[in-house]
């Protein structure tokens, strides 16, 4: 499916993609079961990629084709993009993965400055960056820690956690020591 959207960009084969539809749910129907097939059933990187890259891909043709159509009719008002929350769900699940690769870099920092301060037990970098033994819950006190990151009290209307993703959860622990290996 990814080399036909390589081949056949969507954008200019809408309606081979079925994004041409009157239907809303047609149109959003493959895109959706992409994102849940993204967000839950990955069990491989490459597949998470593919995916990602088709639902982005079909997301932007969707966009077009909705463009197009304003810029055909005669009316000034701009069409409605469809009602399912398409592109929330897309933007949702990549700030996911930007979390989870923030995580890791942070982990990583933590760790290395941990490795430093054992020479000086009184080290302010020990202070500053307390390690707890839990992964998991050390994770989940960064992303509170970033999403209060500004100083001001934002609340997020959605959550933005790796954790929230059961894909990203499966290759957390493989990027973090390709990740650590890497480095």
């Amino acid at each position: 499916m990814f080399q036909l959207l390589c081949c056949f960009k969507s954008r200019h084969y809408a309606q081979a993609w079925g994004l041409e539809s009157n239907v809303d749910s047609s149109r959003t129907g493959l895109i959706t079961a992409l994102i849940s097939k993204c967000d839950c059933c990955c069990t491989d990187v490459q597949t998470f990629i593919h995916f990602l890259n088709i639902v982005t891909h079909m997301t932007a043709g969707l966009y077009t084709v909705n463009i197009m159509k304003a810029a055909n009719g005669s009316s000034d008002v701009v069409l409605k993009f469809p009602k399912y929350s398409i592109y929330e769900q897309l933007i949702l699940l990549q700030l996911r993965v930007i979390n989870l690769y923030y995580c890791l870099i942070t982990d990583h920092r933590q760790q290395s400055a941990c490795s430093f301060s054992r020479f000086s037990p009184l080290s302010p970098v020990r202070k500053a960056l307390p390690v707890n033994t839990n992964s998991a819950a050390s994770w989940e006190q960064r992303i509170t820690a970033i999403s209060t990151f500004a100083g001001i009290d934002i609340k997020m209307s959605r959550n933005t956690s790796f954790l929230q993703s059961s894909s990203l959860i499966h290759f957390a622990d493989s990027l973090k020591g390709g990740y650590f290996n890497y480095m």
